[in-house]
């Protein structure tokens, strides 16, 4: 008896099983992916459903055929759960916040010559930040809520998701020329992100909006000098 569950026991743990759960947009979405995988599925890969969203106990060997294939027939997929995510290596990245502050003082003379001296000064503070994260991260800059997913490659090669939300502006009470209430926007992106890279996040957001269908892993960025301006800068990299 012993023996028998000693080998149930090793048979058990030799045929490890991975459970992942991949969710849709709609419970209608998700029934017509499931029907489409059918060709894919075997007998030992057991699906079952939760609302929007299927849960598939696979082989562990099968796991990255199954989940490739779903996400061939639907990207906006959405894998919520892993059992793969524990052993997954973390992505170690550095977040750099720099914001500039230019002044433009502008002094004149009253003397028979008129004489006008222009004078600016920049300021400049900078904020480093560590993040460690098997897959999702958020970030901040200005009235943009950054979402983030990180799909470690190698230690010096990450995938990164990106969703951008711009944030609806309140509504001004008593305002001179009030304001009409604003709609949140989304915005999304997937990006190859290198060791010796930064990628600076505002630029993104920026050809995200212009409906640009190509980002460069390494923008360059120029500031344009103004009275006042006060502009910040959040770079993302690999730490």
């Amino acid at each position: 008896m012993i023996w028998w569950l000693a080998l149930f026991t090793f048979n058990v743990i030799a045929q490890v099983s991975s459970i992942e759960k991949y969710c849709y947009s709609s419970v209608e979405r998700m029934q017509t992916n499931r029907a489409r995988a059918k060709s894919i599925l075997l007998p030992s890969d057991q699906v079952s459903e939760e609302e929007a969203c299927l849960v598939i106990q696979m082989r562990e060997h099968r796991r990255e055929l199954i989940q490739s294939y779903l996400r061939n027939l639907d990207p906006s997929v959405s894998i919520t759960y892993s059992t793969a995510e524990t052993k997954r290596d973390p992505c170690k990245l550095k977040v750099e916040k720099i914001r500039s502050l230019q002044n433009t003082v502008i002094d004149g003379s009253l003397d028979q010559k008129p004489q006008l001296t222009q004078t600016t000064t920049t300021n400049e503070s900078k904020d480093t930040i560590q993040i460690t994260t098997i897959r999702e991260f958020e970030l901040k800059a200005n009235l943009d809520v950054i979402k983030g997913k990180c799909n470690y490659i190698n230690p010096n090669h990450y995938e990164i998701s990106i969703e951008v939300r711009k944030l609806a502006l309140p509504v001004l009470i008593g305002a001179a020329i009030p304001t009409s209430p604003q709609e949140s926007e989304t915005y999304s992106t997937t990006l190859s992100l290198r060791s010796g890279e930064r990628v600076e996040m505002a630029s993104i957001v920026k050809k995200l909006k212009g409906n640009s269908s190509e980002i460069s892993s390494i923008p360059q960025v120029q500031i344009d000098s103004s009275n006042g301006a006060d502009v910040e800068q959040v770079f993302l990299s690999i730490d």
